[in-house]
């Protein structure tokens, strides 16, 4: 019997070893490629997800905001509330009043339109979903479609109609809105400021503070503003005077 040489086991060891190496690295390739691409189809998945959750959580808190609404228009003559709510970056939360007669301007990054155009004309593009004072969430809209030279804000995802003759007030002091005056000066709260209309660009979270007064003549004043707990704060003051005031 023919010994085998020290070399020839080697060589085939090493031939061996090559094959196995050569096995496992085509092996570890796939495995990765495997898991690109279901790191891929995970993250797609996500993306529909959260636009989907984005979506459902500013519906769910636009349709809160309106129950809410509801819950003070049927207390009789001043109530107020709190609210944490949410609105995604790319929604636009607008409060029609059942009657407007001054023309509202855009102040997106300091532009003024030559041409104001009342909210009255996004309103009654609306038909049927915006009857009376009502709320309405936007979505891809931005300011300057409030202005009919623009062709106006695409039709609105969702109305809330409210009864009453709703006026939707708004604090000239907050960043959060960007629009004029509205025209309406109630004297249930002295303020040396103007209100202006409710244009709420999308800030996710938030918590905000409603309150709500009816005078003789019937109109119903919604005023809605971002409320920080800060006794230096302007709409905080507001809350601590009306609250003094009514609630008695």
């Amino acid at each position: 019997m023919q010994m085998k040489k020290p070399k020839d086991l080697f060589s085939r060891r090493k031939k061996g070893a090559i094959e196995i190496s050569l096995t496992e690295l085509m092996g570890a390739v796939l495995a990765v490629i495997i898991i690109l691409v279901i790191a891929y189809v995970g993250f797609r998945l996500a993306g529909i997800l959260f636009i989907d959750k984005d979506y459902d959580s500013t519906i769910t808190s636009f349709e809160v905001l309106g129950e809410r609404i509801d819950s003070l228009i049927e207390d009789e003559n001043y109530a107020n509330t709190n609210l944490i709510y949410f609105l995604d970056s790319d929604y636009i939360l607008v409060g029609y009043n059942y009657e407007d007669t001054v023309k509202m301007e855009s102040c997106e990054k300091g532009l003024i339109f030559k041409d104001r155009e009342s909210l009255e004309g996004t309103k009654r593009r609306l038909g049927g979903m915006c009857d009376k004072g009502c709320l309405c969430i936007y979505k891809d809209t931005t300011l300057k479609d409030f202005d009919d030279d623009y062709g106006g804000p695409s039709m609105a995802l969702k109305c809330k109609t409210f009864d009453k003759n709703v006026v939707f007030l708004a604090p000239t002091e907050q960043d959060i809105v960007c629009s004029s005056e509205t025209g309406w000066h109630p004297d249930y709260y002295l303020s040396d400021k103007n209100y202006k209309f409710l244009i709420l660009e999308g800030f996710n979270t938030k918590e905000l503070y409603l309150d709500k007064y009816e005078d003789e003549e019937g109109n119903v004043f919604i005023f809605m503003a971002e409320y920080k707990d800060d006794s230096g704060d302007s709409v905080y003051k507001r809350r601590e005077f009306v609250e003094g005031e009514y609630n008695r």
